[in-house]
């Protein structure tokens, strides 16, 4: 996987996951996979974003993945949102 080869220079994550399991992946007949490719993956990971924290399961959480792009959006649902 060159791509990982260049994320682990460039970035140096702890841990690398592919996830590539849509439903439209088996329709299409393509290669099902989602594993940990480098790194331990133990469980859901925190996301800190506008002062707000958040956990993902890399593994088996939402399917779409995490857009930057709403990073607007989940602010202002944070500044709606109670504080815990």
């Amino acid at each position: 996987w060159p791509l990982v080869d260049a994320l682990e220079e460039v970035l140096k994550p702890k841990v690398v996951v592919v996830r590539q399991d849509a439903p439209g992946r088996r329709r299409e007949r393509a290669v099902v996979q989602k594993e940990v490719l480098r790194g331990q993956y133990h469980g859901p990971t925190e996301l800190r974003e506008n002062g707000v924290t958040f956990a993902v399961d890399l593994l088996n959480g939402q399917k779409t993945g995490w857009y930057f792009d709403h990073r607007d959006h989940r602010a202002r649902l944070a500044a709606l949102a109670p504080q815990v």
